[in-house]
């Protein structure tokens, strides 16, 4: 019988006999001499139950020698395992303290890998003030000093420079104010630069001038000021440093860098953007509306017009609504028709318009506003009074049958022109520029002869109105500066007959671009490519160019207007009637009462619905037009000019009353005749 020896360690056999001892389960172990699978336990990081299938701890749990048994246990606060560990080490950033706990590396110090090593210290001249940190990065150089990434350490500011906070990534030169008021550089501790009169992009000085602090949120410092201020679209809500630059909310805007508060939309406009850097976010409220509030935020804002009116792009005022001719605006707000006995007359335009607006007064040589025209008692057209003012000639009125028709006459030769002198045209802000003139070229055609010329030099910020070259073509163009690329023009070719009267109407619309120009039915238009700006015109002249070289006008000019905004059709035709009528263009339309002895229906449209009452016209109530009178010819007739009275004054020889007795009497704007 042989020797029995004992089964060895990771062994065991629970059988007598002379079988071999057997081997414990992977990753378990056991006794010598073992006798049972029991005896087989699992090895430090692995868990199971004894003699059964060991399995091997997860990352962040752990089982060591002593512990060894069914579970894993969970690695306490701030340690961490691998996979199959017996025993966890300490996150980075922390240390083992007192009784195996994980402390977090304390004020100054560091620790960049896990284990049970002890937290380092920051280098010399730099600190941190948390708790737990994992790398030197970490530690910030101290005020007056600078990381090397050469030495690897914190070196202070050179001589002459500072720096502004821990951990700066620069030294700034000191320049402070000397004693003689002189920027200049100027030795520093390193932390301070008292009297400071220059600050780096992106910072301000402290409230003690020595130092500086980062630009606060939504401020901006280019380095040109000593205090950081709002950026755009941003502003304070009042006065001071220590007031938070907010952004500007729905319907305002601000579209620069500084303190103020951010701006309204313009009434007529409105927006709902926060943060604008722009009044183009300023949306204007659609035609025929209008809107008094400032910083609308909604088209709600925009309220209609009443019903037959129209408005313009961002009108602000009720007023600028304007009742459709023939209507007129009522005191109620709507618009409705004249009433009887009485008919639509003047220039229907708001009343801010007015006062901006620039005509011909009627039958005097002075082109102006009405806050700068002369009064009666300072202006005459006759006698040595006024030996610069324009001879005003009357003739049969050929827009309007008979009437006397008064006009200026301008000799090229005499060099005769008018000056309106110095006016604004914001043609941008105010949405266009509108002008009429009824004008009569006459005596010998010459080369760009104008009509109009207003300018502030050679080349200027022009609009002018005038001959096409040596053609029968009128042209209008408007000029900025000396940017002759911006010049926009339209042109009406064979247009000119010289001795003939001309109605004029030219239009720019600034929201589209468009200019135009109408003459009768004749009409001609263009889109300007470029903006066409605001300007004050140093000359508003009239017959006259500012180039040199331009001929002046030889004719004659019934009236003329023109106004910084842009003026619907019915509107402009008002204006020329009101010129071939000799009415004051810049008199506001209202309900005009019929002229003595005459009426009208409700609903009239002009004066020529004022007709002569029962009584004037005889027995046969037959009236002829006077172009149609069959009979003798007068030896003249003249109605009485501007009173528009049911009258008239005739001269007939005895022998042609005798043989063809007639009445002449007025109906409307035609002669009448009636047989008595």
């Amino acid at each position: 019988m042989g020797t029995c020896t004992q089964c060895e360690a990771g062994k065991f056999k629970a059988v007598t006999g002379s079988a071999l001892c057997s081997t414990c389960p992977e990753y378990s172990d056991s006794l010598p001499a073992s006798a049972l699978q029991t005896a087989c336990t699992c090895i430090a990081g692995y868990a199971g139950s004894d003699g059964t299938e060991c399995v091997q701890c997860q990352r962040g749990m752990y089982s060591a020698y002593e512990t060894a048994g069914y579970t894993c246990l969970q690695c306490p606060a701030n340690s961490d395992s691998s996979a199959g560990s017996t025993q966890c080490q300490c996150n980075a950033g922390y240390f083992r303290g007192l009784g195996e706990v994980c402390e977090a590396c304390g004020v100054g110090k560091y620790k960049t890998i896990s284990g049970d090593e002890a937290c380092l210290t920051c280098p010399t001249n730099s600190y941190h003030s948390l708790t737990g940190q994992v790398s030197v990065d970490e530690c910030q150089c101290q005020i007056g000093f600078l990381w090397d990434d050469v030495t690897s350490a914190c070196d202070a500011c050179a001589y002459g420079t500072f720096n502004n906070k821990a951990d700066e990534i620069e030294c700034f030169a000191c320049m402070k104010t000397s004693s003689s008021g002189e920027c200049e550089a100027s030795a520093s501790d390193g932390t301070t630069c008292p009297n400071l009169c220059v600050v780096p992009e992106g910072f301000q000085t402290t409230p003690s001038g020595a130092n500086f602090d980062a630009c606060p949120a939504n401020t901006i410092n280019n380095g040109s000021l000593l205090l950081c201020a709002c950026n755009a679209g941003f502003g304070r809500s009042s006065a001071g440093h220590d007031i938070p630059c907010v952004e500007c909310v729905a319907g305002k805007y601000k579209t620069s860098v500084g303190d103020v508060q951010c701006s309204d939309c313009s009434a007529g406009s409105y927006s709902n953007n926060n943060a604008a850097i722009t009044a183009d976010v300023c949306v204007l409220c659609p035609e025929n509306s209008y809107s008094t509030t400032l910083g609308a935020i909604t088209v709600s804002f925009c309220q209609a017009c009443p019903q037959n009116s129209l408005s313009l792009q961002g009108s602000s005022l009720f007023s600028h609504c304007l009742c459709t001719a023939p209507l007129m605006m009522h005191a109620d707000g709507t618009c409705k028709p004249c009433l009887i006995s009485t008919y639509p007359s003047g220039l229907v335009i708001s009343e801010d318009a007015m006062q901006r607006a620039l005509s011909i007064a009627p039958a005097q040589s002075q082109l102006a506003s009405l806050a700068g025209r002369l009064s009666p008692e300072e202006y005459t057209n006759t006698g040595d009074a006024c030996t610069d003012c324009l001879p005003t000639p009357t003739e049969v009125n050929p827009f309007s049958s008979a009437d006397i028709f008064d006009f200026l006459a301008f000799n090229r030769a005499k060099l005769q022109f008018l000056d309106g002198g110095s006016h604004t045209f914001d043609i941008q802000s105010n949405g266009g520029f509108s002008a009429a003139a009824v004008v009569k070229f006459e005596g010998e055609p010459v080369v760009w002869e104008r009509v109009f010329d207003f300018n502030n030099g050679y080349p200027g910020n022009n609009i002018m109105l005038s001959r096409n070259d040596g053609s029968t073509g009128l042209v209008v163009r408007i000029l900025n500066g000396v940017d002759w690329s911006s010049e926009c023009r339209v042109t009406l070719p064979g247009i000119i007959v010289q001795g003939s009267w001309l109605a004029i109407m030219t239009r720019y619309r600034a929201s589209s671009g468009i200019l135009d120009l109408r003459v009768g039915e004749s009409y001609a238009s263009t889109i300007c490519t470029v903006i066409q700006r605001n300007r004050v015109f140093t000359h508003t002249f009239i017959a006259k160019s500012i180039w040199s070289n331009d001929f002046f006008f030889h004719g004659s000019i019934a009236g003329f207007f023109a106004v910084d905004t842009y003026l619907h059709t019915t509107q402009m035709e008002s204006a020329v009637l009101a010129i071939k009528t000799n009415e004051d263009i810049l008199v506001h339309a209202r309900c005009k009462a019929c002229p003595a002895n005459t009426e009208s229906e409700v609903g009239s449209v002009a004066v020529s619905d004022c007709e002569c009452v029962s009584g004037s016209v005889g027995s046969s109530g037959r009236l002829v037009p006077w172009d149609a009178m069959p009979g003798p010819t007068l030896s003249w007739v003249r109605f009485l000019a501007n009173t528009r009275v049911c009258r008239v004054l005739l001269e007939l020889t005895r022998p042609i009353l005798e043989q063809d007795p007639v009445r002449i009497v007025r109906k409307g704007n035609s002669a009448m005749r009636q047989r008595v």
